[in-house]
């Protein structure tokens, strides 16, 4: 899609896409401009100006790669000579030549330097770190002496220690638990992941034109705008757990097959393990194994549709991958429908699940599955009121237990975080603790409740509410954050 560059900017992130795509962007303004362009709003100058640099190495690229034509300086001087009345001094044709070296030479270094996709690169190639806790064996020096992944090499972090790095601005991997991989790229947009053991979060941005595999003793896993996290056992079993997005299995002996999030599966010597469900609370926790930015895309999305895991869709090794066309009305029946919009969803494509969507609910308006997921689409396509009023919608007339109590959730998210209307918020999260006091998302409720307070400028309520939730959920997913405001509000002294 072309995009409209549009007015005029002083975007401050302007002046550092070049340096951005040549990977000598440091990691803390690194990762902030990722966040800045995988934002719902991305900042529509940036991506226009970006998509241009792009273009231009490509165009760069293309030129430098193709041989100079053949130049016979001392042979084409002699027959124009005689029609030029004149001797040809002998300096001129050594002259011509080195001309023409030297316009080579030029063309080879304007070829810019860095990690955006192109053709593969050579054994010098290596990936910047975006985070690194602790210390890791096999790192390698980059142009500013900062520690890189090297392509192809392996990997080893210590006990305790954690690294992310991203070998693409779509792509991101962050490793720990004593994990030893290696990363490679194997075309020229397509990045494989080699895990040899510990546990890894991947992330792939939503609609992407990047590739990402992930190769496992037993088998392998490719990622479509997808995020997922991985742990490998002793025996080379891997544990997959996959919050948002898509899979395509390959299992050592077996036929390939695609799965959709939220589940779980294993892949281990005897092949693929069953599906299972993917708990909001156990999605929380594998929440922290993936990347920053892949935390934000991943947050309870698996709490819009509380369906059980799809049995695995065959797909022969021959058949290609088909794509993401939404298909016509009335061509597919509810369940294949639906399915197809939750993949259009992940994908960010929301403009065509929308339609999708609207189409269904013309001749089903009382379908509570197609309801929710058209609020998902309303609040990732930026109309954070209009996908308010839908959950409120949904919460107060449709739908099972579930299904309200998710819709409802979202409601009171989106006017804490997107409307900046804290009071109505606590007024959704109390009513999730009187209709839904034995519901899936008590504990999140529970921790929003001090959030709601602490937005308010309440902090005596704000630290009551802080320690209930320690009390009742001890070891929960947002204890250390709980913990973390306790001791600032003591600090500061707020009471």
């Amino acid at each position: 899609m072309v995009r409209d560059r549009g007015r005029p900017t002083d975007c401050r992130f302007l002046s550092h896409l070049q340096d951005h795509l040549d990977g000598q962007l440091a990691p803390p303004l690194a990762d902030e401009l990722l966040r800045h362009l995988d934002a719902p709003t991305a900042c529509p100058a940036c991506l226009a100006e970006l998509e241009a640099l792009r273009r231009l190495r490509e165009v760069l690229r293309a030129a430098a790669a193709l041989p100079p034509p053949p130049f016979e300086a001392a042979a084409n001087f002699s027959r124009l000579a005689p029609r030029l009345g004149f001797r040809l001094p002998r300096w001129v044709p050594v002259l011509a030549a080195g001309a023409a070296a030297a316009a080579l030479l030029l063309a080879v270094l304007l070829v810019p330097r860095g990690r955006d996709p192109g053709p593969p690169l050579g054994a010098g190639e290596s990936f910047p770190l975006l985070a690194l806790q602790g210390s890791a064996a096999g790192l390698q020096p980059g142009p500013r002496t900062e520690p890189c992944v090297p392509a192809d090499g392996v990997v080893s972090l210590a006990p305790g220690a954690r690294l992310v790095v991203a070998p693409d601005p779509s792509v991101a991997l962050a490793a720990d638990e004593g994990g030893a991989f290696r990363v490679h790229r194997v075309g020229a947009a397509r990045f494989e992941v080699q895990l040899e053991r510990g546990r890894v979060g991947l992330h792939l941005t939503p609609g992407s034109r990047a590739g990402l595999a992930l190769r496992l003793p037993f088998g392998s896993l490719e990622a479509l705008g997808t995020a997922f996290v991985v742990r490998l056992g002793p025996d080379g079993e891997a544990e997959v757990a996959l919050l948002e997005g898509e899979l395509h299995v390959s299992s050592a002996g077996g036929a390939d097959f695609d799965v959709q999030g939220p589940t779980r599966l294993t892949l281990g010597a005897a092949g693929p393990g069953p599906l299972a469900p993917l708990t909001a609370e156990e999605a929380a926790g594998l929440v922290d194994a993936l990347p920053e930015r892949g935390r934000k895309d991943a947050r309870l999305a698996w709490l819009a549709y509380h369906a059980p895991p799809r049995a695995p869709t065959p797909r022969p090794r021959p058949e290609p991958r088909p794509g993401l066309q939404a298909p016509l009305a009335g061509e597919e029946g509810g369940d294949e429908l639906l399915a197809r919009a939750r993949r259009l969803l992940a994908a960010r494509r929301v403009a065509e699940a929308r339609g999708l969507l609207d189409a269904h609910l013309a001749k089903n308006p009382d379908d509570p599955r197609a309801r929710m997921l058209r609020a998902d689409a309303l609040r990732l396509g930026g109309d954070p009121v209009a996908a308010r009023d839908a959950y409120l919608a949904l919460a107060e007339q449709g739908g099972g237990h579930a299904q309200q109590e998710a819709a409802l959730f979202e409601a009171g998210l989106l006017e804490l975080r997107s409307l900046g209307a804290p009071a109505r918020a606590l007024e959704r999260f109390d009513e999730l603790r009187r209709r839904f006091p034995r519901g899936l998302l008590r504990q999140e409720v529970a921790f929003h409740l001090a959030e709601c307070y602490l937005a308010l400028g309440d902090f005596r309520r704000a630290r009551r509410a802080l320690e209930d939730y320690l009390r009742l959920y001890p070891a929960g997913t947002q204890a250390q954050a709980a913990r973390d405001w306790l001791l600032e509000l003591e600090a500061k002294g707020w009471r």
